[in-house]
């Protein structure tokens, strides 16, 4: 996450660049016309350090929700403490395009998928199942996550209408 935030600073000095050298360009129109370039340049580059402004605060916001998450599993130990920063970054990622459904149940089963993300037409595109970060370093723990994963597959090949579905398996933060 930290790497988007860095690679939104590098956005911000080249769009800076950019705007210099067109400046230097535009030197040599007549004065109307270099005032309305300038002009719309300004604000075309007022309004990309505004939004990413705005994703980065995003982002520093999802990291703390993480954190959050982290510093409340090590002490009860559960899953659960993950699905609002997992959610979060699922409805960033995805938009109001996609459908992101916590607990998704599989047709008449008891059973339920962490997350699903799933388009109107395109039906389930991925999920998620979400695990302590303690059964990592446990080869048995990975083993069942492994197995839960390749359950669900089976489970939705009915369902599937995309090329390729996504299932993750997160033992916390580590996917």
């Amino acid at each position: 996450m930290s790497s988007c935030i860095y690679s939104l600073h590098l956005v911000h000095h080249t769009s800076v660049q950019l705007f210099y050298s067109h400046i230097h360009s535009t030197l040599q129109m007549p004065a109307p016309r270099l005032f309305s370039r300038l002009l719309s340049q300004l604000l075309s580059l007022l309004l990309s350090l505004l939004l990413s402004l705005l994703l980065s605060r995003l982002l520093s916001r999802l990291l703390q929700q993480f954190d959050t998450a982290n510093k409340i599993n090590r002490e009860i130990q559960h899953e659960a403490a993950y699905n609002t920063p997992y959610g979060n970054l699922l409805r960033y990622l995805f938009g109001p395009a996609f459908d992101i459904t916590a607990e998704y149940h599989i047709g008449t089963s008891r059973k339920s998928i962490d997350f699903m993300v799933s388009g109107a037409r395109a039906g389930p595109i991925l999920f998620i199942e979400i695990k302590s970060p303690f059964g990592f370093n446990n080869d048995s723990r990975r083993a069942q996550a492994d197995e839960q994963i390749r359950e669900r597959f089976h489970q939705l090949r009915a369902y599937i209408k995309v090329r390729r579905l996504v299932g993750v398996s997160a033992f916390g933060t580590r996917l």
